[in-house]
């Protein structure tokens, strides 16, 4: 192996690991990958007795571009993220719920009444679940048989339940100022939707720059 070759290959890998929108710990498993990758084909060519410099360049060639591969990648990553998005928005959704439906509806009432009272208090926020739950369905779907066979945008539709998702927890979060109840449950349901609102922006952000990337 020709003394350029390893620091040809790092600067491929450095071209491809920047143009992914990723956190740390998945770029260095992207980059141990095709490093691997890399590797065996650069071996597989020596072993057909081809010079050094010639083996590097057949193997940066088959696997392709920079940016070209760093698509690829990103696509696999949206389509997680996308999954995790939507999972998360609905496996967090009924118990961010429960604790609002006990922060604004009185006590002793059934749970259909005390629903019923919380809806009733921001009326808005059925429009925001009609949206943000079937986008959270078809996010989560992403990546799955589902989302391959009827073609369903999971990108879109995480963005969209990430959008639907914040201004429902800025509407609960406004609403605090007009509730009679006090106590730890308004507390509660507060920090909740906070949290949630962060954790749901943090995500589209993510989402938004994976989906420009796999363009």
């Amino acid at each position: 192996m020709s003394p350029s070759a390893p620091d040809r290959i790092e600067a491929y890998l450095d071209a491809v690991t920047r143009a992914l929108p990723a956190g740390r710990r998945a770029r260095a498993a992207i980059r141990a990958e095709l490093a691997d990758g890399l590797a065996c084909a650069v071996d597989v060519r020596l072993a057909r007795g081809a010079a050094p410099p010639d083996a590097v360049d057949g193997a940066l060639a088959e696997f392709g571009p920079p940016a070209v591969v760093a698509r690829a990648f990103a696509r696999e990553l949206l389509v997680e993220s996308a999954h995790r998005t939507g999972l998360g928005l609905l496996c967090g959704g009924p118990l961010v719920g429960m604790l609002w439906v006990l922060a604004m509806s009185g006590a002793g009432l059934a749970w259909p009444d005390r629903i019923h009272s919380t809806l009733a208090a921001v009326p808005a926020y059925l429009v925001v679940l009609a949206l943000v739950v079937p986008a959270a369905v078809l996010a989560a779907a992403a990546g799955g048989r589902f989302e391959y066979r009827l073609r369903l945008p999971g990108a879109l539709a995480a963005q969209v339940a990430v959008a639907g998702c914040v201004a429902g927890d800025v509407l609960l979060l406004a609403a605090v100022l007009s509730v009679a109840a006090g106590g730890w449950a308004v507390w509660a349901a507060g920090a909740a939707s906070g949290v949630r609102l962060i954790a749901a922006a943090l995500a589209g952000r993510r989402v938004t720059r994976l989906r420009a990337a796999a363009r």
